[in-house]
């Protein structure tokens, strides 16, 4: 796997994980724990397609740092523009505006850089309004 997707598995993992814990120590309201489960069921089953695209593509010997795994990519994709993965909210935000379907299919990685050039667009128009 690409260092590239290094910080993003491990933050995947490590939410699994704790999807696990809470879900063998819950108690209480049934509906927050059946919640629980489909979110651990959800990325469990999201980690076993990238495992599968990752296993195939070392296979085909093609893992190097430019492989891309479709999946992780689409999972990165909803977490930066939705936070949550259930259909019924993937619709409502493509339902929204007509170009959020492609968002989802925009290079994970360059996600979050056109609002940091933006915010620095703006800082610099500030600093200009100021000095003149």
């Amino acid at each position: 796997m690409p260092a590239s997707y290094a910080v993003y598995l491990k933050r995947a993992l490590f939410r699994l994980e704790l999807l696990k814990l809470a879900v063998l120590k819950a108690k209480g309201d049934q509906n927050l724990i059946l919640s629980l489960k489909q979110h651990l069921v959800h990325l469990d089953a999201t980690l076993d397609l990238v495992w599968e695209e990752a296993r195939e593509a070392a296979e085909k010997d093609e893992m190097n740092g430019n492989w891309r795994c479709s999946t992780l990519d689409r999972w990165l994709s909803m977490e930066f523009h939705i936070q949550r993965h259930n259909d019924f909210d993937v619709q409502v935000f493509k339902d929204e505006h007509p170009l959020n379907e492609a968002k989802l299919n925009m290079d994970p990685f360059g996600l979050g850089e056109l609002s940091i050039n933006l915010l620095i667009l703006l800082y610099l128009l500030i600093l200009y309004e100021y000095a003149y």
